[in-house]
């Protein structure tokens, strides 16, 4: 996003990424593909 690492702005972004994966884990977990599934959709 542009902010430099070790700086506020920097940390602040970590914790927010941090927070949204999180968020994400919990409320919209998804499942590993099918290995047959991810060969044909290349």
């Amino acid at each position: 996003m542009g902010s430099a690492s070790g700086t506020p702005d920097g940390d602040r972004l970590d914790v927010l990424a941090t927070m949204i994966e999180v968020y994400e884990e919990k409320h919209h977990p998804m499942d590993p593909p099918d290995p047959i599934e991810a060969i044909r959709l290349d």
